[in-house]
């Protein structure tokens, strides 16, 4: 289960297995945290494919393929957010903006993601209150 989270985690398991356990247990939970990831984004797009064509044989490969690219996406961001170790001339001004498109991203994400799920937890909720709300009127 290790070499598996590892492998999630976007670097090379082999050099990971070599390293000391402080290391090993860091990249694990990074891994963890991406197949969180890829597991809530498959979720979110199997009810959002659902939604558009009505039958679960279409929204599984669709919700794979969305989740897929989602953690892929989200891979290459957490890799761009780690420290470059190559000798460079510091630019603090394009430091800045160039974290902030990236945070931009990660929160663009984060909202395509949630939105359907919210919209599937809440939806017994809102039908009970738009029900309430239409006899009194």
């Amino acid at each position: 289960m290790d070499e598996f989270l590892w492998k999630l985690s976007g670097s090379d398991y082999i050099v990971i297995k070599q390293c000391d356990q402080k290391i090993k247990d860091r990249f694990k939970k990074v891994g963890s945290f991406v197949l969180v990831i890829g597991s809530l984004c498959f979720f979110s797009g199997l009810i959002t494919f659902y939604h558009l064509f009505n039958t679960i044989y279409i929204s599984i490969p669709f919700a794979l393929f969305f989740s897929w690219m989602v953690s892929n996406i989200y891979l290459v961001l957490l890799g761009t957010l780690s420290k470059n170790p190559l000798p460079h001339i510091r630019n603090e001004k394009a430091l800045v903006v160039s974290l902030a498109i990236r945070i931009f991203f990660l929160i663009l994400i984060a909202v395509i993601i949630s939105k359907p799920i919210e919209s599937c937890l809440l939806s017994p909720l809102l039908n009970e209150k738009f029900k309430e709300k239409e006899l009194k009127y």
